[in-house]
């Protein structure tokens, strides 16, 4: 008898539980009731009011925090988003996958409306559309690439390199902001930047082409001769038929009195463009350093011909006569140089 009574009371007891749990899930159902309703019909307004009071009763519900999390999705407020999406993972797991779909979801949408308005010309939207693709997924370096490129164009370079900055802070490898920030630092005459970045660059890619000329540029605006010369040299090495390197690099040999091999990278320029007057220039003078009257001659008249109105090339042919003693020549170049205007 007090066997079946002792059954009868834990029946009775389970009873009361699973009907205390039901009554529980029903109330707490109930108060959904109203918010799946509003989601329904897309009133976010409504929805987020009606979720705040829940979370604010039971801050420890997870799913209160996913739900309120999307509603502020809707409303284009990504911090408060982002703030329930973490706070929902902190207390379960249950939603990991959905959070990661939303947000991969939201942070695509903006960034793909930001390109869009970039297209369009509509920056400043665009730029809005960009950060909320940052505050969504603040790990994702592509909106911050973005940014910087529109301020770049605006030549904003401060914000540019602000945003440069941060997305190579998510992104160690990221070459591209990197040659960005490198020309931003050039534009800005601001050399010892500019080496730090590009040194930083061929760390990553040690045949960067852009980056290797840039620095030969650097130290060659600095009249630093020798590292301007290394670097003129490997670019040729990347690139060896721009007659630019040439010419670059024959100069700094020219301006470190090396006449003779600068010769040589001035006559490899001439092979790559004959027409170039800044090349027979350079060559006629370094031919005078070496008195080489003749061949002085040579550029020079090469020089008239491309330019007849040059009156320092004639001054300078007059000159390369004279050291030879050709009187009549000297005298027939004066008169050909006093008939220019």
């Amino acid at each position: 008898m007090s066997t079946f009574k002792s059954y009868a009371n834990m029946k009775s007891v389970l009873v009361l539980i699973l009907l205390c749990g039901f009554l529980g899930y029903s109330c707490r159902e109930s108060h959904l009731q109203p918010i799946k309703f509003y989601l329904s019909q897309r009133d976010w307004d409504k929805a987020q009011v009606e979720l705040t009071k829940l979370i604010e009763k039971d801050p420890n519900n997870g799913e209160l925090h996913f739900f309120l999390g999307d509603v502020y999705a809707h409303l284009n407020e990504y911090e408060k988003m982002h703030h329930h999406f973490e706070k929902c993972s902190k207390l379960t797991n249950k939603f990991e996958f959905k959070i990661d779909y939303l947000t991969r979801k939201y942070r695509v949408e903006n960034y793909n409306a930001g390109i869009l308005l970039r297209q369009q010309k509509n920056f400043t939207a665009a730029i809005e559309k960009f950060l909320f693709a940052t505050i969504i997924d603040p790990k994702n370096p592509e909106a911050y690439i973005q940014i910087a490129h529109i301020y770049l164009e605006q030549e904003a370079f401060e914000k540019a390199i602000d945003f440069y900055q941060r997305a190579i802070t998510l992104n160690k490898k990221d070459i591209v902001s990197r040659n960005n920030l490198a020309w931003i630092y050039f534009k800005q005459n601001d050399f010892q930047k500019t080496i730090e970045v590009c040194n930083d660059i061929l760390k990553i890619d040690n045949k960067h082409y852009d980056t290797i000329q840039r620095l030969a540029y650097c130290y060659d605006l600095q009249n630093d001769y020798q590292n301007a010369i290394k670097w003129y040299k490997r670019s040729i090495g990347l690139n060896p038929n721009e007659k630019k390197l040439y010419t670059n690099l024959g100069i700094n040999y020219y301006k470190k009195q090396d006449f003779l091999t600068a010769i040589t990278q001035f006559k490899q320029a001439l092979k790559l463009d004959s027409t170039s007057t800044r090349i027979y220039n350079y060559l006629g003078e370094c031919f005078r350093e070496l008195n080489k009257y003749e061949e002085m001659i040579s550029c020079y008249s090469q020089l008239v011909e491309l330019e007849p109105d040059n009156k320092d090339a004639w001054k300078n042919l007059i000159s390369a006569y004279s050291n030879l003693g050709l009187k009549e020549k000297v005298e027939e170049t004066f008169l050909k140089m006093e008939k220019i205007q």
